[in-house]
């Protein structure tokens, strides 16, 4: 995920580290008359995208929870991302092709999907397929410019 990061915010702020790139691509998705960074921006899509990963029935306080911890996570996402030991698909119960967001609690993956979301929204970053994967590390959603793509359930 950290890779897939990288080159999202890259792609949009040339020039800059990763670090100052995902900080800036944070700040085009949280509120910023809320200093305490605990909302997504009003009228941007990243609060119609969380509400897409975390599901159609999700209640009002759940979604709330849920923007505060993806929120917390945004602006120091890359940091965090770059203490794992390994920058690789560990855990992806496939060889298909593709990248995949997953392998870490939900606030992380959804502040990565959210940011990747974002870049290919500017039409600067697409590449695929891109996967969000729940908890047991199944891809859920592909995410292609901009638009989460519900992903049928495989059946065993």
């Amino acid at each position: 995920m950290r890779f897939l990061l990288e080159v999202s915010c890259k792609s949009v702020f040339k020039g800059v580290t990763a670090t100052a790139a995902t900080k800036a691509l944070a700040k085009k998705v949280l509120d910023p008359q809320d200093f305490t960074a605990r909302k997504l921006q009003l009228n941007v899509d990243a609060q119609d995208w969380l509400k897409l990963l975390l599901g159609e029935n999700t209640s009002e306080h759940v979604y709330k929870d849920a923007e505060q911890k993806v929120c917390k996570e945004l602006p120091g996402l890359y940091s965090t991302l770059n203490l794992d030991f390994h920058h690789h698909r560990a855990g992806v119960p496939t060889d298909d092709p593709g990248m995949y967001i997953g392998g870490k609690p939900f606030p992380v993956r959804a502040a990565v999907a959210i940011l990747v979301l974002e870049a290919q929204k500017r039409e600067v970053f697409d590449i695929e397929p891109i996967y969000f994967c729940n908890d047991q590390f199944i891809p859920e959603f592909q995410l292609s410019r901009g638009v989460i793509i519900n992903l049928e359930p495989v059946s065993s």
